[in-house]
């Protein structure tokens, strides 16, 4: 289990314009928390107001469509949030399910508590701000990589940019996650190989 220290160092790395004293004061209102691989964090449809950010370990973001069928949207590392963006923000119900894939550790804190925090110390709403920017980073990361790109693409550019995925996620995932078939995607990796290997 991460102490005091370790876990103010893993936030500053992410969180470089919050000073080591207001980030103490976030992991002291926070728990360090470890999740099982197969544990739903987030349900799609309730309100949840945990927020959880990854030291280790990976989460699969999905939705389950009105066929039954789960669509795989993304899958957070360590320094990602896993939360309920609806909930946290405006009191929604969740759009989507966060299942642990592998063993996770997280800092995991009630975003109610940290509202009240902020309201005693303003200069925590930079810890809030820079939160959602990275949370709003990736999702035009994801917008951008299912417009621009036609499903061979997403493929190289997802195996391009998380190259070490690739073996930890199973291929029904990713090819939902992709927009193909798993058929279309092992073919998509055969014939790239093939090309590798002309």
């Amino acid at each position: 289990m991460a102490d005091l220290a370790s876990t103010v160092r893993f936030l500053k790395d992410t969180f470089t314009t919050v000073s080591l004293n207001d980030l103490t004061e976030i992991v002291k209102a926070s728990k360090i928390r470890k999740y099982e691989a197969g544990t739903l964090l987030l349900h799609q449809g309730e309100k949840e107001t945990d927020v959880r950010i990854l030291m280790s370990g990976l989460v699969r973001l999905y939705t389950m469509q009105s066929d039954g069928e789960e669509k795989t949207l993304a899958y957070m590392e360590r320094g990602d949030h896993v939360a309920s963006v609806q909930t946290v923000l405006r009191g929604e119900a969740g759009l989507f399910y966060a299942e642990v894939m592998e063993p996770i550790q997280c800092l995991q804190f009630d975003s109610k508590v940290m509202d009240e925090l902020e309201k005693r110390n303003p200069r925590l709403q930079q810890f809030k701000v820079r939160g959602m920017e990275r949370a709003l980073d990736k999702m035009i990361d994801l917008v951008q990589f299912h417009i621009l790109y036609k499903p061979e693409e997403r493929f190289k550019v997802f195996a391009e940019r998380h190259p070490k995925l690739l073996d930890r996620v199973s291929q029904k995932n990713l090819a939902s996650m992709l927009g193909m078939t798993p058929v279309s995607l092992s073919r998509i990796k055969n014939r790239l190989k093939e090309e590798e290997n002309d």
